[in-house]
């Protein structure tokens, strides 16, 4: 089977790693011959942190499946066409925005150096913070903010492009069109039927609608229509999910210490 999850609100939170409890469980899975995938808003050199090292060679679905990394190494891009990439940034100039561009591995940040959102953004230093004009094939835009966000929206939605919503956060995920989770995954040779997938939030609606089992973690409204299992987030967070996993994979031998 394999196990697909979302990061952010789903295996972690406030910008915590994943806890060693579920790591371990994660590890088993493995271990048992399940396929441990995470697919995520952020980019793959961003999901590295909140993992241990155990899992640094799995596979990896980045910026809303613009990026697919596997066995330590970028393994697909789906970048933003040059022209349409082009116009998208004279828009956001326009729209005095502040904004990240991810490149296959490097990145590309205007805006103040302070803004919160760069404590995620390659804590292991494994990327470099590269000139604009120093951009080759961009997957993802992140606007973290801007001086008429309906504006830019609006003038964004005109390019053919994808927008990504975030429903806690004001931001704008702008990938190529046609790139979403579900994409990514099945691009990579993996099936709906042989899949579950957990997720909190709307960029994992394209997962909840092809997994043979879906995982609500929270109680997001859209992706509750979907969900086959449902776990709320509180002080038990962590033991629920792990009794949630065992329970799909039926790891009766699986004896660990929490």
């Amino acid at each position: 089977m394999n196990f697909i999850f979302d990061i952010d609100g789903t295996l972690c939170f406030h910008g915590k790693p994943v806890s060693s409890d579920i790591l371990d469980v994660l590890c088993e899975l493995q271990n048992q011959g399940h396929l441990v995938a995470f697919a995520s808003a952020r980019h793959c050199r961003d999901i590295l942190p909140v993992l241990d090292s155990r899992f640094h060679n799995h596979l990896l679905i980045g910026g809303n499946g613009a990026v697919t990394y596997y066995e330590g190494r970028v393994a697909g891009i789906r970048p933003i066409p040059e022209k349409v990439f082009r116009e998208a940034v004279v828009r956001l100039d326009r729209c005095h925005a502040s904004y990240l561009i991810d490149t296959a591995w490097d990145y590309y940040y205007q805006g103040a150096d302070d803004h919160p959102f760069l404590a995620k953004v390659d804590n292991l230093k494994l990327a470099h913070r590269i000139r604009l004009e120093e951009i080759d094939q961009p997957v993802k835009i992140l606007v973290t903010e801007s001086s008429d966000p309906q504006r830019l929206k609006k003038e964004m939605e005109t390019l053919g492009i994808d927008i990504h919503h975030h429903s806690l956060e004001e931001v704008l995920d702008i990938t190529a069109g046609g790139v979403d989770k579900w994409n990514a995954v099945h691009d990579f040779g993996l099936s709906g039927e042989d899949s579950v997938c957990f997720g909190n939030d709307t960029n994992d609606l394209p997962l909840f609608r092809q997994a043979a089992r879906s995982v609500l973690i929270g109680n997001h409204p859209l992706l509750r229509e979907l969900a086959t299992d449902q776990i709320e987030v509180d002080e038990q967070f962590d033991q629920k999910l792990i009794d949630k996993l065992m329970e799909i994979a039926k790891l009766k031998e699986v004896s660990i210490d929490y």
